[in-house]
């Protein structure tokens, strides 16, 4: 038997050595005898590192791993011996890792061992096994030949895991590393030694090849610093690190300030810097070397995209604003001054508003208000017949150079003395987008809000008094009042003296400082005294579906009355009064109106009307049997020629007609005998903007020329400055 074994050995040993002499291209048949027999010295194979190199690949990744190494077809061969090779190791590896169940694991494992290697046989029965006795068996797995542990941890697949690079302000940018390692690496990315955070502008991927990048999307200052990139599995941590740097621009000036600017007062001014750098320059603009703050008046624009342009505008610009600009230029690569510019702003002397001739009664006192604008200050001299009119006892001057209001009081008047009234000047413009003066805060009853209002009236101190029908009140609002005062009715909706049903218009009669009022729900006017204690009216008139009202200088009351289609004139206590327009029934023809609202009598008692259903405004003369047409007329539409259910009146001493357009949602002037009329404000569509209106009712001017709007489905007043 010793004999037997000896020789055994000795054809084994020869087998293993002429197999390899004969067989260059295949030291795999060597590989079998080896772990068949593990007593073979096959010390040929030494002259090369083949067979260290697939010994080592083969006992510790399976039979996978000679694809490296020989297109050989005789796998089964080998797979068997494998098996005899891996199934004691297996066997003492589960065993020494107490794991349960080792019996029914044992062969799939031992296949999977043979056909992948440990630790990928292994991972494929990983599920089978306790998580943390699964830990044990990787730690025992033994290992052969020159590999090591450090085999399976992530490795940074670079000469380095340290380096920079630098990217443009605003471009893209990738940083990418490459790691190697056993089973999925997880790998995180880290800014500054914390958490990086990923969105839309930052976004990480991966590629099969085990390269994670990082895409950075327009670049920004923020961006620059330590990116850490950190690949992990069960064996260990591998690192690497890109310090990213951001280069910039410093700012250049392409196009200076001028060295001066001369604005007129009133008007906007501009400045403008043309510059470039990366990242795009901040700019600060400055006056007489102290920093400008952007508001309202003051606007600033910065350039986006490729624009290069910054610019400044103040608006309304006033000599307060006279001075030298200029503008610090700064990014991070560095920053510059600009020129300066020296401002001045002037402007001609304009009357804002006009004087025109005016009947005054002898003996006595005419005052008369006049407004002007212009820089410097424009000297102020009144003329009489064309020569300056002499300083006099009961000639007063007065003047307010804050807002240009001039005044001239005389004193007993005698008939060689001419006077002036307030007119409108007919290329008078109006700011185009409304302060609300009254309600303004939804619909309500709160003494800060109004309810479906209607008719308007302004006095002489700009003291409004408002029409505020759902309300069933009338509301007095002074100006600068956030809140009104209720000064008739807000009892309820009923006919009782101290009650409305209503109301749709309302005038203050300054002789006996009382309010007139259209109560049409119960069917009447009343009168309501504005001293303090007043708690019910009186009856004027009754049996009138009362819609607007106007007085004459001579006190006469003018009431339309949208049920009878006509207007009437009454002294006041008169019960049925004198028909004045209308009263032919309702219709279109010259004769006749279709639901009249509200109404203007001018000095010479010209009774315009407001001829809603018929999209027309209607003059009558004194004593005139039929109206002229003067607005309107030509069915209803937006046209410049058409009107659409006008509503407020108002005519100036020239014979010009501003008015309502209810249901065009703008104010329209109609000079005296135009065909057509101009837009002065509204007219951008309904809705609840400051240059907007929704359905108008009555308008009113105050004595300056500043435009009043009742916006009756925005439930607020609106005010237009004259400019």
């Amino acid at each position: 038997e010793y004999k037997d074994a000896v020789n055994y050995d000795s054809v084994l040993k020869r087998t293993a050595e002429y197999g390899n002499k004969y067989m260059k291209d295949c030291p795999i048949l060597s590989i079998v005898l080896q772990l068949l027999f593990e007593g073979i010295d096959d010390t040929c194979m030494d002259e090369t590192n083949a067979f260290n190199n697939l010994w080592c690949a083969i006992t510790n990744n399976g039979l996978k791993s000679i694809e490296n190494f020989s297109d050989n077809k005789k796998r089964s061969v080998l797979f068997q011996a494998l098996r005899e090779y891996y199934c004691p190791k297996l066997f003492e590896l589960l065993n020494k890792s107490k794991i349960s169940d080792k019996d029914n694991l044992y062969e799939s494992a031992l296949n999977n061992v043979a056909e992948y290697g440990w630790l990928q046989g292994l991972q494929e029965v990983e599920k089978r096994i306790i998580v943390k006795h699964f830990k044990i068996l990787l730690a025992n797995i033994p290992v052969s030949g020159d590999t090591s542990r450090k085999q399976v941890q992530p490795k940074v697949e670079a000469p380095t895991s340290v380096n920079e690079q630098s990217c443009m302000f605003g471009k893209d940018t990738q940083i990418s590393w490459k790691f190697s390692g056993i089973w999925k690496l997880r790998v995180t990315w880290f800014f500054n030694d914390q958490p990086l955070s990923t969105d839309n502008r930052l976004e990480v991927t991966e590629t099969d090849d085990g390269t994670s990048i990082l895409t950075i999307r327009q670049v920004e200052l923020g961006d620059q610093g330590v990116y850490t990139t950190r690949a992990t599995n069960a064996f260990g941590v591998a690192e690497a690190q890109t310090t990213l740097k951001i280069d910039c621009i410093k700012p250049v000036i392409n196009a200076n300030l001028n060295s001066a600017l001369e604005v007129t007062k009133g008007e906007t001014m501009g400045l403008k810097i043309v510059a470039s750098g990366t990242p795009k320059p901040d700019i600060v603009w400055m006056k007489d070397d102290n920093e400008l703050t952007p508001n309202d008046r003051i606007q600033v624009t910065i350039p986006n995209g490729n624009d290069d342009k910054y610019t400044m505008a103040i608006l309304n610009a006033q000599p307060g604003d006279q001075g030298e600009y200029s503008a610090k230029i700064s990014n991070v690569g560095g920053s510059l001054q600009s020129n300066k510019c020296k401002v001045t702003v002037s402007k001609s002397p304009v009357f804002i508003v006009k004087l025109t001739t005016q009947k005054v009664k002898q003996g006595t006192t005419a005052v008369f208000v006049t407004k002007i604008d212009g820089y410097p200050t424009p000297t102020i001299t009144w003329l009489l017949n064309e020569k300056p009119l002499t300083a006099k006892e009961g000639v007063h001057v007065q003047f307010d150079a804050t807002n240009g209001e001039v005044k001239l009081s005389i004193q007993n008047v005698v008939l060689e003395q001419h006077a002036v009234i307030l007119n409108i000047p007919a290329d008078a413009r109006w700011a185009q987008k409304g302060v609300t003066v009254a309600g303004g805060h939804g619909q309500g009853s709160a003494t800060n809000q109004l309810d479906w209002p209607c008719g308007l009236f302004v006095d002489d101190d700009q003291t409004m008094a408002i029409a505020d029908g759902d309300n069933h009140r009338i509301i007095q609002w002074k100006k600068g009042d956030t809140n009104g005062q209720v000064v008739a009715g807000g009892n309820g909706k009923e006919n009782r003296l101290d009650q409305l049903n209503g109301p749709t218009d309302v005038l203050i009669d300054k002789e006996t400082d009382s309010l007139i009022i259209c109560d049409p729900g119960n069917r009447r006017v009343v009168r309501w005294s504005r001293r303090s204690g007043t708690t019910q009216g009186e009856i004027l008139t009754n049996n009138i579906h009362c819609r607007g009202l106007a007085m004459d200088d001579q006190r006469y009351l003018y009431i339309s009355d949208d049920e009878k289609h006509e207007v009437r004139r009454y002294q006041i206590g008169d019960k049925n009064g004198t028909l004045v327009a209308g009263g032919n029934g309702k219709g279109a023809s010259l004769d006749q109106l279709n639901y009249p609202t509200y109404i203007f009598v001018d000095q010479q008692q010209t009774v315009y009307v407001s001829d809603s259903l018929n999209h027309r405004v209607m003059k009558w003369n004194k004593g005139a049997k039929e109206g002229i047409v003067v607005a309107g007329g030509q069915g209803q539409g937006n046209a410049l020629t058409q009107l659409s259910y006008p509503y407020g009146l108002f005519v100036d001493t020239l014979g010009t007609i501003y008015v309502a357009v209810s249901w065009n949602n703008r104010v329209m002037r109609w000079p005296k005998a135009a065909k057509q009329g101009t837009v002065i404000v509204g007219g951008n569509g309904q809705g609840e903007g400051a240059n907007q209106f929704n359905r108008l009712e009555a308008l009113s001017f105050d004595r300056h020329g500043n435009l009043y709007v009742v916006d009756y489905g925005n439930y607020r007043v609106q005010r237009f400055s004259i400019e």
